[in-house]
């Protein structure tokens, strides 16, 4: 644990190194050049396309759809349930793959006949009370299950499309009680200048976590 907390602050570091260089060398060749005034055009127009890009990202992230997920019977089959609780719909839901403890992806040939998927054309949430019901995205064998899901011994990775057709994906965990934890992937960074103050931050908790031995 000590060294990999080593490894990210000097991971951190070398980030923010190689940001204020790049910064340092455009305005130290507007200086050379005598147009400073113009590279420090260039970092204001840099850091406003990232900051507008930013802001698109974050609107197309803020509508993409929730996920309930719930996992019942068991003998000979558990059947794996999904809903959508956001008011921005999912196409083309289905569960895409099985990982194992280490996160390698199983052969289908392997979870294929254990494993019976199903492929949701539209999952979303209205106001009729019939469309808060559930929708059965797998039926899972009980041997398979217990063998390479069960007690977060792996996962299983559902795909869909959101609104503006874009691909997504995320991760769903079995606790020891069949309760299922999913898991969404987020965005490591923001950007190349963005980014800065955001390493900033992270390498003085890192700092702070270091001197607390923690």
């Amino acid at each position: 644990m000590y060294a990999f907390r080593i490894k990210s602050i000097l991971r951190l570091i070398s980030n923010i190194i190689l940001r204020l260089a790049i910064i340092g060398i455009l305005i130290y060749l507007g200086i050379y050049l005598n147009k400073l005034f113009e590279a420090l055009l260039v970092l204001v127009a840099w850091f406003q396309f990232e900051l507008a890009s930013e802001q698109f990202w974050l609107y197309k992230e803020l509508g993409n759809p929730s996920f309930s997920l719930l996992l019942t019977g068991g003998d000979p089959y558990y059947l794996l349930y999904i809903q959508n609780v956001s008011p921005f719909p999912a196409y083309a839901v289905k569960l895409s793959r099985i990982l194992d403890k280490n996160f390698n992806p199983i052969s289908p040939a392997l979870w294929e006949k254990e494993v019976k998927t199903f492929l949701i054309s539209c999952l979303t949430k209205e106001i009729k009370p019939e469309a808060y019901q559930m929708q059965v995205l797998a039926m899972i064998s009980k041997d398979f299950y217990e063998k390479y899901l069960a007690n977060l011994k792996g996962s299983i990775e559902i795909g869909y499309l959101n609104s503006f057709r874009e691909l997504k994906f995320f991760f769903c965990y079995f606790t020891e009680d069949h309760k299922v934890i999913p898991v969404i992937e987020r965005r490591e960074t923001i950007g190349f200048l963005l980014a800065l103050p955001y390493y900033f931050w992270l390498l003085k908790n890192a700092v702070l976590l270091k001197k607390a031995k923690i």
